[in-house]
Protein backbone atom coordinates (compact mmCIF):
# COMPACT_ATOMS: atom_id res chain seq x y z
CA UNK A 1 0.00 0.00 0.00
CA UNK A 2 2.89 2.22 0.96
CA UNK A 3 4.62 1.66 -2.25
CA UNK A 4 1.76 2.36 -4.37
CA UNK A 5 0.67 5.28 -2.51
CA UNK A 6 3.89 7.28 -3.17
CA UNK A 7 4.95 5.57 -6.41
CA UNK A 8 7.64 3.76 -5.21
CA UNK A 9 8.73 0.32 -6.14
CA UNK A 10 8.28 -1.69 -2.95
CA UNK A 11 11.82 -3.81 -3.31
CA UNK A 12 13.45 -0.06 -3.04
CA UNK A 13 11.58 0.68 -0.04
CA UNK A 14 12.64 -2.87 1.24
CA UNK A 15 16.26 -2.46 0.64
CA UNK A 16 16.36 0.88 1.55
CA UNK A 17 14.98 0.64 5.18
CA UNK A 18 16.70 -2.96 5.51
CA UNK A 19 13.77 -4.95 5.89
CA UNK A 20 14.33 -8.45 6.38
CA UNK A 21 11.05 -10.03 6.34
CA UNK A 22 8.01 -8.06 4.99
CA UNK A 23 5.37 -9.86 6.96
CA UNK A 24 6.96 -8.58 10.28
CA UNK A 25 7.34 -4.98 10.27
CA UNK A 26 6.42 -4.23 14.15
CA UNK A 27 3.66 -0.85 14.20
CA UNK A 28 5.16 2.22 14.37
CA UNK A 29 8.28 1.09 12.47
CA UNK A 30 9.89 4.47 10.62
CA UNK A 31 10.10 3.66 7.21
CA UNK A 32 11.47 6.16 4.57
CA UNK A 33 10.43 6.54 0.85
CA UNK A 34 13.09 7.94 -1.56
CA UNK A 35 12.41 11.01 -3.84
CA UNK A 36 9.67 12.20 -2.30
CA UNK A 37 8.74 14.79 0.54
CA UNK A 38 7.21 11.99 2.65
CA UNK A 39 10.13 10.33 4.06
CA UNK A 40 10.00 9.01 6.84
CA UNK A 41 6.53 8.24 7.01
CA UNK A 42 4.99 5.83 9.75
CA UNK A 43 2.48 2.56 9.65
CA UNK A 44 0.66 4.25 12.22
CA UNK A 45 0.15 7.80 13.72
CA UNK A 46 2.10 6.93 16.99
CA UNK A 47 5.71 6.20 17.35
CA UNK A 48 6.79 3.68 20.25
CA UNK A 49 8.50 6.08 22.42
CA UNK A 50 10.89 5.33 26.03
CA UNK A 51 10.97 8.03 28.89
CA UNK A 52 12.61 8.17 31.55
CA UNK A 53 12.61 10.85 34.33
CA UNK A 54 16.58 10.63 35.08
CA UNK A 55 18.35 14.02 35.58
CA UNK A 56 21.41 12.70 34.45
CA UNK A 57 24.12 14.20 31.74
CA UNK A 58 24.41 10.59 30.19
CA UNK A 59 23.06 10.24 26.97
CA UNK A 60 21.40 7.33 27.69
CA UNK A 61 20.44 4.66 25.18
CA UNK A 62 20.29 5.54 21.50
CA UNK A 63 17.71 2.93 21.13
CA UNK A 64 14.88 4.83 22.83
CA UNK A 65 12.88 6.74 20.38
CA UNK A 66 11.43 10.39 21.80
CA UNK A 67 7.86 11.38 20.94
CA UNK A 68 9.36 13.20 17.68
CA UNK A 69 11.22 10.63 16.66
CA UNK A 70 14.37 11.26 17.37
CA UNK A 71 17.41 8.87 18.91
CA UNK A 72 20.48 10.32 20.57
CA UNK A 73 23.25 10.14 17.70
CA UNK A 74 25.56 8.64 20.08
CA UNK A 75 26.18 7.35 23.86
CA UNK A 76 28.28 9.37 25.70
CA UNK A 77 28.16 12.39 28.40
CA UNK A 78 26.53 15.68 27.67
CA UNK A 79 29.30 17.99 28.57
CA UNK A 80 27.34 21.58 27.10
CA UNK A 81 24.18 22.18 26.38
CA UNK A 82 22.16 24.46 24.91
CA UNK A 83 22.69 28.15 25.60
CA UNK A 84 25.84 27.36 27.65
CA UNK A 85 28.60 29.37 27.27
CA UNK A 86 31.48 27.58 25.57
CA UNK A 87 34.69 29.77 24.57
CA UNK A 88 33.15 32.55 25.29
CA UNK A 89 30.36 31.38 22.53
CA UNK A 90 27.00 30.72 23.17
CA UNK A 91 26.81 26.68 22.23
CA UNK A 92 23.99 26.40 20.04
CA UNK A 93 23.57 22.45 20.35
CA UNK A 94 24.82 19.80 22.51
CA UNK A 95 28.69 18.35 23.00
CA UNK A 96 28.22 14.97 23.78
CA UNK A 97 32.18 13.30 24.86
CA UNK A 98 32.76 9.61 23.96
CA UNK A 99 35.16 7.16 22.74
CA UNK A 100 36.82 8.02 19.18
CA UNK A 101 35.68 5.56 16.40
CA UNK A 102 32.37 5.31 18.57
CA UNK A 103 29.47 5.02 15.78
CA UNK A 104 27.68 8.51 15.42
CA UNK A 105 23.69 7.31 14.48
CA UNK A 106 20.96 9.00 11.94
CA UNK A 107 19.32 10.87 15.14
CA UNK A 108 16.18 10.07 12.59
CA UNK A 109 15.79 8.93 9.26
CA UNK A 110 16.51 11.98 6.30
CA UNK A 111 18.54 12.61 3.10
CA UNK A 112 22.23 13.64 3.59
CA UNK A 113 22.35 17.27 2.34
CA UNK A 114 25.70 18.21 3.22
CA UNK A 115 28.98 15.85 4.10
CA UNK A 116 32.04 19.15 4.64
CA UNK A 117 35.50 19.00 6.36
CA UNK A 118 36.46 21.97 8.59
CA UNK A 119 33.90 24.78 8.58
CA UNK A 120 34.84 27.04 11.15
CA UNK A 121 36.65 24.74 12.98
CA UNK A 122 33.89 22.01 13.47
CA UNK A 123 35.78 19.30 11.40
CA UNK A 124 34.25 16.83 9.32
CA UNK A 125 30.32 17.82 9.25
CA UNK A 126 27.09 15.90 8.19
CA UNK A 127 24.14 17.49 7.68
CA UNK A 128 20.59 15.36 7.06
CA UNK A 129 17.42 16.80 6.10
CA UNK A 130 14.10 15.67 7.70
CA UNK A 131 10.40 16.64 7.07
CA UNK A 132 8.72 19.88 8.45
CA UNK A 133 12.04 21.95 7.93
CA UNK A 134 14.36 20.08 10.51
CA UNK A 135 17.97 19.74 9.71
CA UNK A 136 20.09 17.70 11.94
CA UNK A 137 24.16 18.43 11.88
CA UNK A 138 27.10 16.32 13.47
CA UNK A 139 30.08 17.59 13.96
CA UNK A 140 33.89 16.49 14.57
CA UNK A 141 33.66 13.13 13.39
CA UNK A 142 37.25 11.33 12.49
CA UNK A 143 35.54 9.42 9.37
CA UNK A 144 31.94 10.14 7.51
CA UNK A 145 30.51 6.93 6.11
CA UNK A 146 27.97 8.77 3.77
CA UNK A 147 27.73 10.76 0.73
CA UNK A 148 25.47 13.61 -0.23
CA UNK A 149 22.38 12.64 -2.05
CA UNK A 150 21.98 9.40 0.69
CA UNK A 151 18.62 8.43 2.18
CA UNK A 152 19.75 7.29 5.82
CA UNK A 153 17.39 5.65 8.31
CA UNK A 154 16.72 6.51 11.96
CA UNK A 155 19.78 4.49 13.53
CA UNK A 156 22.09 4.48 11.07
CA UNK A 157 25.32 4.68 11.28
CA UNK A 158 26.60 7.74 9.05
CA UNK A 159 30.32 8.92 10.71
CA UNK A 160 32.66 8.15 13.46
CA UNK A 161 33.42 9.99 16.35
CA UNK A 162 35.96 12.21 16.26
CA UNK A 163 38.43 15.03 17.58
CA UNK A 164 38.16 16.73 14.06
CA UNK A 165 38.35 20.55 13.88
CA UNK A 166 39.34 22.61 16.62
CA UNK A 167 37.72 20.09 20.06
CA UNK A 168 40.34 19.06 22.22
CA UNK A 169 38.61 16.01 23.01
CA UNK A 170 36.75 12.52 21.31
CA UNK A 171 33.23 14.17 21.28
CA UNK A 172 29.77 14.78 18.64
CA UNK A 173 28.86 18.42 18.50
CA UNK A 174 25.11 17.60 17.51
CA UNK A 175 22.58 20.88 16.43
CA UNK A 176 18.55 20.59 15.37
CA UNK A 177 17.71 23.44 13.26
CA UNK A 178 14.18 24.38 12.60
CA UNK A 179 13.65 26.25 9.21
CA UNK A 180 17.06 27.31 9.07
CA UNK A 181 17.45 28.71 12.58
CA UNK A 182 19.11 26.52 15.69
CA UNK A 183 16.75 25.11 19.02
CA UNK A 184 17.30 23.44 21.69
CA UNK A 185 18.45 19.59 20.57
CA UNK A 186 17.39 18.62 24.05
CA UNK A 187 13.18 18.42 23.72
CA UNK A 188 13.73 16.25 20.22
CA UNK A 189 15.55 13.81 21.47
CA UNK A 190 14.49 11.09 24.41
CA UNK A 191 14.51 11.72 28.08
Amino acid sequence: AISKKYNVSAQTIIELNGIKDVTDIEVGTEILIPHTDYSPVTKTASLSTSTSTSTSTSTGSTSSVSSKGFIWPAKGMVTHRYGDIVAGRRNTGVDIEAQAGQDVLAAKGGMVEVVTDNPDGWGKVVVLRHNGGIHTWYAHNSEVLVHKGNWVRRGQVIAKLGQSGSTTRPELHFKVFRNDKPVNPLPYLPR
